[in-house]
């Protein structure tokens, strides 16, 4: 036997009966603890459900309550803009970290940098509250008195106006983080043999780094989304208007606490379980068409 058969250290050869007891050995194992922890999991939930301090008829009676569908209608919209935004910005922003001048690769670092060191809930709370100190906002020439427009900041900078900015400057630096990993894993001699071809920037990033940067980014891209819709809950501490807000306000005139909070919990369940789903099928779409060849037909198009 060669290949996995082979050990690493003197090239002798595994008997095949010993490669059944280790796979044995390790079925055992993964049924075991798979049972311990099924077992713990189900204490702990029969304990929840037969709890007399838990009123389930109140977390059946809200589950679909409109006021809640409304918040988690919000909650999507809210992670889906600040999503797209921090793609689109996040993009930018790594092309300039990899690709951009000295000045904008380190204003781009600096960038990255901040909004990656500062809490997101210290982010969302300076934002929530822009109106304390900054009263307007100025559009016109900075260092002058020449303005084109001023708005009223807090009538601009509504809490669902500012959950959606926070959440995007910071989502804008963990993607410019991840593409910018996706841009590195691209061969330096390809960007290099295509530059000696005559090919200017753009199209050398959109025929030769992106199509093959894309499966490395688009994993953590579905795990950072999820990220982002489990983060929304944050955004109740400016009354943001999304499903946590939703479900605080409902208990504070309830009494219902617990059960409210179970509400929001299983609806974070169900769209964090949808966008796993999601994710799944497009890594299993992008491994197919990888080992189909695709990104190759691209490669030919340059």
């Amino acid at each position: 036997m060669t290949g996995a058969g082979q050990l690493a250290g003197g090239g002798t050869t595994m008997r095949p009966q010993r490669l059944v007891e280790i796979r044995e050995r390790h079925n055992f194992e993964v049924w075991f603890w798979g049972a311990v922890a099924a077992l713990i999991f189900g204490h702990v939930a029969y304990r929840v459900a037969v709890n007399p301090a838990i009123d389930w008829a109140t977390v059946g009676r809200f589950i679909f309550a409109k006021p809640i569908l409304d918040g988690l209608w919000h909650t999507c919209l809210i992670a889906l803009i600040a999503e797209v935004l921090g793609l689109m910005f996040g993009t930018l922003v790594a092309l300039g970290r990899e690709y951009g001048n000295s000045v904008i690769a380190r204003i781009c670092w600096l960038f990255t940098w901040f909004f990656r060191s500062v809490p997101l809930l210290v982010q969302i709370l300076v934002i929530g509250n822009l109106g304390l100190f900054v009263p307007n906002l100025v559009l016109g020439i900075p260092g002058t008195s020449i303005a084109f427009a001023s708005w009223d900041t807090k009538v601009v900078m509504t809490a669902f106006v500012a959950s959606i900015v926070a959440l995007t400057l910071h989502e804008t630096a963990y993607v410019a983080e991840v593409v910018r990993g996706g841009l590195a894993s691209v061969p330096a001699g390809q960007v290099e043999a295509s530059r000696a071809f005559g090919m200017p920037l753009e199209k050398i990033l959109r025929y030769v780094v992106l199509p093959q940067a894309l499966r490395v980014i688009i994993p953590p891209l579905g795990s950072q989304f999820i990220n982002v819709l489990k983060a929304t809950s944050l955004v109740s501490v400016i009354a943001g208007g999304d499903l946590l807000t939703v479900a605080i306000n409902i208990s504070s005139v309830s009494l219902k606490t617990m059960e409210l909070l179970f509400v929001a919990s299983i609806w974070y369940l169900v769209v964090t379980s949808l966008a796993s789903v999601v994710q799944s099928h497009v890594e299993r779409r992008l491994a197919a068409s990888v080992k189909g060849g695709r990104p190759g037909r691209v490669q030919k198009a340059a």
